[in-house]
């Protein structure tokens, strides 16, 4: 009998172990960074580009729902899929999963800008709050999003 307790204790502290590996893999595979500061602001900048190429087919959406949740069951999914295609080619993962892990990298790159790259963190910082409350499916406007994407363009000059 303790022979078994001993045995299933260890096989235990394995399965745990080998579950902990795997779990510490997926999370350092899915948490993605981008290099520098730079490389986030020309990201941002080719998602918000993709969001403002689609504005006037997202605002069709908009005009025809009323219904708060209908808004959200049309247009936050084709918002995610302009976006989500976007962050895939810095190396994100597909659908809502890139999205956030997106999110987060721009914060990171927000905190980690040096003080000399104050212009592009302050860039970084309205496009990424404009970003999330679009994905939420609260659209700005064409001239805001041409705003910040002007700003982030000037802050790489």
């Amino acid at each position: 009998h303790e022979y078994s307790t001993a045995a299933k204790a260890q096989g235990l502290a394995e399965q745990q172990r080998r579950t902990a590996h795997v779990h510490s893999n997926a999370a350092a595979a899915a948490a993605k960074d981008f290099k520098d500061t730079a490389e986030a602001v020309t990201a941002l900048s080719v998602v918000i580009t993709a969001l403002l190429e689609k504005m006037d087919e997202l605002q069709e959406i908009i005009v025809k729902l009323t219904n708060p949740n209908e808004k959200m069951e049309k247009l936050v999914p084709k918002v995610q899929e302009i976006l989500g295609s976007k962050m895939m080619e810095y190396g994100f993962p597909p659908g809502l999963p890139g999205l956030f892990l997106g999110l987060n990298a721009f914060n990171a790159a927000i905190h980690g800008a040096s003080a000399a790259e104050a212009s592009q963190r302050a860039a970084l910082e309205n496009g990424k709050n404009m970003l999330s409350t679009a994905f939420m499916g609260q659209m700005p406007s064409k001239e805001q999003v041409t705003e910040i994407l002007d700003a982030l363009k000037a802050s790489l000059a």
